[in-house]
């Protein structure tokens, strides 16, 4: 994983999207990843590859 500066984005899960912070990219250049970090209903944080996020004011 390669860390980059924090953003506020939202992933899809699903038909919802849901807010989670990219932390970092991972994966090769023809084939990224972001590493994206979110907090599920029963409080615990998750770590979590995704291929598309959606980037949020904030």
């Amino acid at each position: 994983m390669i860390p980059i500066e924090q953003f506020a984005a939202e992933i899809q899960c699903g038909r919802k999207w849901v807010p989670c912070t990219v932390v970092g990219v991972a994966g090769e250049d023809q084939c990224p990843w972001f590493v994206v970090m979110f907090e599920d209903s029963d409080g615990m944080t998750t770590l979590l590859r995704v291929d598309e996020v959606r980037r949020v004011p904030g």
